[in-house]
C-alpha cells in the first residue's frame, strides 16, 4: 500500500521523454536510448535494455504504475519535483 503523503503528481511531460538532466542529448546514442524506451513503452515491457550503459533502465510507465517516486533520480521519472525542488 502506498503512503498518500509519499504520492506525486505525474510531471506534465509526455511519458516518452526523459528528465532533461538524466540523459544527455548531445551523447551519440541518445537516440537509440530515445528509441528502446519508446518501443518498450509501445510493447508494454517494464524495462529496456540501455544503449549507452548496457544497463536495464525502468520505463516510465513502470514507474508511474508504482505510484510514488522513489526518489532514486531515474532517468524517466514521470513525477513532478517537489515544492522544495527535489527533483522527480
Amino acid at each position: 500500500m502506498v503512503d498518500r503523503e509519499d504520492v506525486r503528481a505525474l510531471h506534465d511531460r509526455p511519458l516518452t521523454e526523459p528528465r532533461q538532466d538524466r540523459l544527455d542529448r548531445t551523447h551519440p546514442q541518445a537516440a537509440a536510448a530515445l528509441e528502446a524506451h519508446a518501443t518498450a513503452l509501445d510493447l508494454g515491457q517494464a524495462t529496456y535494455r540501455d544503449p549507452i550503459s548496457g544497463y536495464r533502465v525502468l520505463t516510465a510507465r513502470t514507474l508511474a504504475d508504482r505510484g510514488t517516486c522513489c526518489g532514486l533520480g531515474c532517468r524517466h521519472c514521470p513525477y513532478a519535483p517537489e515544492p522544495d525542488g527535489t527533483p522527480g
